[in-house]
């Protein structure tokens, strides 16, 4: 997960002793994740980016899961990199790329030995991140994955989203009013308005895929 802001005391608070940053929901939500994933990642071969790899444990556990593909995290912050490469370490997967800086509001600079190739990447995941960044971050993912995705790859958004102007629980009534009390930029997106601005881009929502917890994965292909 993503912690867009300024410092990194949630995620230090969370931190093993060798330094790798921990993020309560993982826990809760790799394996259904995962699961998801299965069917919409059988490839035998491909390149996998991540946006917003925060700590670090999607991608390293990912990575063991689908050990054909070929996946590379990115993040903004260092701190957030320096972990990857912990759990990297941690969990002995040679299938996960140096982590290197993007942000994905900016034009993304895919270039080089150190980053994934446009027209190579199959799936760009981005998990947990759209709520706790500002609108421009969703702008730029969407804008990114369309000009970088090969023609028959996916871009998948986990996270919870309100439908049709309206939350789905309860919980993420009062999830959404902390986060936005936290930063008035943040706030649980709705998919409407992703879907939106998927179209801007030639990009349309295939699926709309249930998870625990009030969350879903959208799965967006181009049109």
């Amino acid at each position: 997960m993503a912690i867009f802001v300024s410092d990194y005391s949630k995620l230090k608070g969370n931190a093993t002793e060798d330094g790798r940053f921990q993020s309560p929901a993982f826990e809760r939500n790799h394996r259904p994740i995962i699961e998801a994933l299965r069917s919409r990642l059988d490839l035998e071969s491909g390149h996998v980016l991540e946006l917003g790899s925060g700590p670090g444990q999607h991608i390293s556990v990912m990575a063991k899961a689908f050990p054909k593909l070929t996946f590379w995290p990115s993040d903004p912050y260092p701190a957030h990199r320096e972990s990857v490469e912990k759990w990297r370490a941690h969990h002995g997967v040679n299938n996960v790329m140096d982590p290197f800086a993007l942000d994905a509001s900016e034009s993304w600079n895919l270039k080089g030995d150190h980053a994934p190739q446009s027209g190579d990447i199959q799936a760009v995941l981005c998990i947990n991140v759209l709520h706790v960044a500002p609108w421009s971050v969703a702008q730029g993912v969407l804008k990114g994955s369309a000009a970088h995705l090969g023609r028959e790859g996916a871009l998948f958004l986990y996270g919870p989203y309100s439908v049709d102007g309206q939350h789905i629980s309860e919980g993420n009534a009062s999830f959404d009013a902390a986060i936005r009390a936290e930063n008035d930029a943040w706030g649980v997106r709705d998919v409407g308005e992703i879907s939106t601005e998927a179209e801007t881009h030639g990009l349309v929502i295939a699926e709309r895929v249930e998870m625990p917890s009030n969350n879903f994965i959208l799965v967006v292909k181009k049109g």
